[in-house]
């Protein structure tokens, strides 16, 4: 069994993590990294085509919004997913490659003018809609045969609509290994959702929660995401850049309101 953490690892978004093993490549979530880039996400080690599964936690697009780019790659297996993130991907998914496609029209437009080449939409709704005939929408707490030793369960940890938390037992020489994937883990008593339930065994964990928070585990593998001796810390030339990008934004945001008000949107 080969374990390989290729996206929020030392920071939140763009969660991709990579298990080969029974001749199988899996994918845990396909995440698009958002906001401030402190660090690059790995390359998935195999080719999109030779993906045989994806394992998503839920539908934020930091754990999903590379799924279209997978399929546009190559990508030809299955994807599995509880039954609420798979009808949140369909939504959220297109709605991210209807943004994909107006950004690169906008770009090309400033192209055109400056005489550069033409920008290509990391992909579109087209894509984004050919991906969603490969979800499996699964229930929680059913343990489902994926194939000859690879077996998956969904647990619901309230933090979003149908997020779970994965339970992976790898069957290899006669040998069987159980790996937790958290995903998010949400809080408790919060309107609409369920508290999350806990997983109380595992061979491998890797949890994204707060080290002080996160459950123990034999041979815990805790990825620090939110916090930690593993986050870089940032410059104030680094912090300055940020806190202009943000205020930038909402100075945008409030003209563009204003703008909407005045227009009687």
């Amino acid at each position: 069994m080969k374990l390989m953490f290729l996206g929020a690892d030392h920071e939140v978004t763009g969660s991709c993590h990579y298990i080969e093993c029974c001749g199988k490549h899996i994918l845990l979530d396909c995440g698009m990294e958002q906001g401030h880039d402190i660090y690059e996400n790995q390359e998935i080690p195999v080719s999109a085509a030779a993906v045989d599964y994806v394992f998503l936690s839920h539908a934020h697009i930091d754990h999903s919004g590379l799924l279209p780019q997978l399929y546009k790659n190559g990508f030809q297996g299955k994807i599995y997913a509880t039954e609420a993130t798979t009808d949140l991907c369909r939504i959220m998914l297109l709605d991210s490659a209807h943004i994909q496609e107006f950004e690169a029209a906008w770009r090309n437009r400033k192209a055109r003018r400056a005489g550069a080449p033409q920008f290509e939409p990391l992909y579109t709704t087209k894509e984004a809609m050919a991906v969603m005939e490969h979800f499996i929408p699964c229930e929680y707490e059913e343990k489902i045969p994926v194939c000859e030793g690879i077996a998956l369960r969904f647990t619901d940890v309230g933090h979003l609509l149908g997020s779970s938390s994965m339970e992976i037992w790898l069957t290899e020489n006669g040998v069987t290994k159980k790996v937790v994937f958290s995903g998010d883990i949400g809080n408790i008593n919060q309107p609409i959702i369920h508290d999350p339930h806990f997983t109380e065994s595992a061979d491998m964990s890797s949890w994204n929660v707060p080290t002080a928070t996160a459950p123990i585990m034999p041979r815990r593998i805790t990825k620090r995401s939110w916090q930690g001796t593993y986050r870089k810390r940032w410059t104030a030339a680094e912090t300055l850049s940020f806190q202009r990008s943000r205020s930038d934004a909402r100075r945008k945001c409030s003209i563009l309101s204003a703008k909407s008000r005045n227009a009687g949107w």
